[in-house]
């Protein structure tokens, strides 16, 4: 879904841009086409039919924190900033994913989008 929805990624970028600004990532643009009315016009250009889209609710569950650590942390090269900084962001995340506890870990919310089309002749 669009990125101002997906709380695991605005935990992660929110320490990131505290501790280093708006640093530049390695892998370019993370999220594609989340409009909905886009998305539906580049199926139907693509020759499917019958577009939906749904709108999904859910949860990223974890046992702990650095899980989402580790990946974001290797996705973001985050071992090429100085060591303070990497600290810092740490230190960040980990105080706003407090907000997400429960009794068995957390529960993050990152919805997501679910598209169905039908393709004739397939």
């Amino acid at each position: 879904a669009e990125p101002e929805g997906l709380e695991a990624f605005g935990v992660f970028f929110a320490a990131v841009e505290e501790h280093a600004g708006a640093a530049d990532l390695p892998h370019g643009p993370l999220f594609g086409v989340t409009d909905e009315e886009t998305l539906s016009r580049l199926f139907v250009d693509a020759g499917f039919a019958e577009v939906a889209i749904e709108r999904i609710t859910a949860d990223w569950r974890m046992q702990s924190i650095d899980l989402l650590l580790r990946a974001f942390g290797a996705w973001a090269q985050l071992e090429s900033f100085p060591k303070d900084i990497q600290m810092g962001i740490e230190a960040s995340v980990r105080s706003a994913a407090v907000r997400y506890q429960t009794s068995d870990g957390l529960a993050i919310p990152n919805p997501m989008l679910l598209i169905s089309a039908s393709r004739s002749g397939r």
